[in-house]
């Protein structure tokens, strides 16, 4: 398995570090779904997981999450108050609206495409 390209800016090392520190954990898992929901906590290696060293803490991603993480970037932000992790998954498929004529010239182009209904149900 290729090792992703995974960017984490120095807000969140630190933050992992202090994070880990406190509860006594030395890795960070990032779980990607197939919807690209993202969920951080610290976990324990996992057979087949791909681990990144970020210094005393290493990233652990399962294959499925691993394949959808290139170029994923990991930042810590704090505003007003309020703390978190931003994740910034350039690979996040974008949801573009078409209208009938374009869907149609698409069609007829012989392209291949994906078409993905998400409207919400009424």
């Amino acid at each position: 398995m290729t090792i992703p390209v995974v960017h984490v800016t120095a807000a969140a090392r630190r933050a992992i570090e202090t994070a880990a520190e406190a509860s006594g954990e030395r890795a960070l898992r990032i779980a990607i779904s197939d919807a690209f929901d993202h969920e951080l906590r610290f976990d324990a290696r996992g057979e087949g997981d791909v681990a990144i060293e970020i210094g005393p803490v290493a990233i652990l991603l399962d294959p499925a999450s691993a394949a959808r993480a290139e170029g994923l970037t990991l930042d810590f932000v704090e505003r007003e108050g309020d703390a978190g992790f931003v994740v910034d998954n350039p690979n996040v498929p974008k949801v573009l609206p078409i209208s009938a004529t374009e869907l149609k010239a698409l069609a007829d182009s012989g392209r291949p495409f994906v078409l993905v209904d998400v409207r919400e149900p009424h």
